[in-house]
């Protein structure tokens, strides 16, 4: 038997994320009053690069992977969560395990 691993990766590593159709349906319940336009331009705004028609993807569900830092932009845009789209894990970590973890953030910040 193989032991399971859990790998913590950050979210700007990650290009892409699951997107589907209860997906879209939140997004557009969330985002009621905001046209597509709207939202591609507030994105762009924000120096995140994103057509119209790149988010009616993901308003109609047509979209199969979502930019995650399209979606990323989107939550900080409009005061949403990724917790609103995906499902969010948190773990405990023991406190040795923990200071190997900053020490290895600050290794990668220099």
């Amino acid at each position: 038997m193989t032991e399971e691993q859990l790998v913590l990766v950050a979210i700007q590593e990650v290009p892409h994320l699951y997107w589907d159709a209860n997906k879209a349906k939140r997004l557009r319940t969330l985002l009621v009053d905001e046209t597509r336009q709207s939202v591609a331009e507030k994105l762009n705004e924000m120096g995140i690069e994103v057509s119209r028609q790149n988010i009616d993807r993901l308003f109609t569900g047509q979209a199969k992977w979502a930019n995650t830092q399209h979606i990323i932009g989107i939550c900080k845009a409009f005061s949403l969560k990724l917790t609103d789209f995906f499902p969010i894990y948190t773990i405990s970590l023991p406190s040795e395990m923990q200071n190997t973890l900053d020490k290895s953030n600050s290794n990668l910040q220099e």
